[in-house]
């Protein structure tokens, strides 16, 4: 479930039937993952694959405040 005005969710994959946006591969079964509900429909990524990206996101918005 969805916390309100948060943009993501982690969870534990349901099934095995999601893939991931990055890399394409299928999320297995009980592996965390990130969920990012969009107008268009829901995005999952493995942790390992979107982390980079809050990463970088968090890199760019210090350097904007600095």
């Amino acid at each position: 479930m969805l916390m309100q005005g948060v943009p993501f969710n982690v969870e534990y994959s349901k099934t095995n039937r999601s893939y991931c946006r990055t890399c394409r591969c299928y999320i297995s079964k009980d592996d965390i993952r990130i969920y990012i509900y969009h107008y268009d429909g829901p995005e999952y990524y493995h942790l390992n694959c979107y982390t980079p990206k809050v990463k970088q996101y968090i890199c760019k918005s210090l350097i904007n405040i600095i």
